[in-house]
């Protein structure tokens, strides 16, 4: 990494951190982390890495990171404990958000029962068995 990345890098963790309200890690709650929360507590260095990983695995992150995150993550100071944490609770979240399996088709309907139609009052049935035969 040159130095100017390295430079560029720094000034934006300062105005990041700079720019933020500080907040307690308690008052996260349950919400997933933001980028930002994530860089501002790895940061301030008020928690260890095991408590940020753990509060990482507790409730996940809002984003996904790119290599260039991960860089900018690593430069705040996480370690590769904070970003397995964050690497596990995106496919734990992938894994429930994957829709489940299509269910089986129905069974075909069952053919139609053979059709006959009703008899009309005053008009006999239509006999059955052999035609009648013709004198002719």
């Amino acid at each position: 990494m040159s130095d100017v990345t390295r430079r560029s890098l720094r000034a934006l963790l300062l105005v990041t951190v700079a720019v933020l309200p500080a907040r307690p890690a308690r008052a996260q709650g349950s919400k997933p982390l933001r980028k930002a929360e994530l860089v501002r507590l790895l940061a301030a260095r008020t928690l260890s890495k095991p408590d940020i990983a753990a509060l990482v695995r507790r409730n996940c992150v809002t984003f996904q990171p790119t290599a260039h995150d991960r860089a900018e993550l690593r430069t705040a100071g996480a370690d590769d404990a904070v970003l397995t944490a964050i690497d596990q609770c995106l496919r734990a979240r992938l894994a429930r958000a994957a829709p489940p399996p299509p269910p089986p088709p129905p069974p075909p309907p069952p053919p139609p029962p053979f059709f006959r139609a009703p008899r009309r009052p005053g008009v006999p049935p239509t006999p059955r068995g052999p035609p009648p035969r013709l004198p002719w």
